[in-house]
């Protein structure tokens, strides 16, 4: 089986973060805690889009 890059998934990081951003996060930030909910569970969304 050929695994590449999900495209839906790394949308909806970018949505997320620009989210964040947009309430006052620093880029940065808004990368950490985007990443920080798809490792804890934080966010369902992210670690299904991930396994697809």
């Amino acid at each position: 089986m050929k695994r590449g890059v999900n495209a839906l998934h790394i949308l909806q990081e970018f949505i997320l973060m620009g989210v964040l951003v947009g309430k006052g996060y620093s880029p940065e930030k808004a990368y950490e805690t985007v990443e920080k909910w798809e490792r804890t569970g934080g966010s369902k969304l992210l670690q299904q889009s991930k396994n697809r």
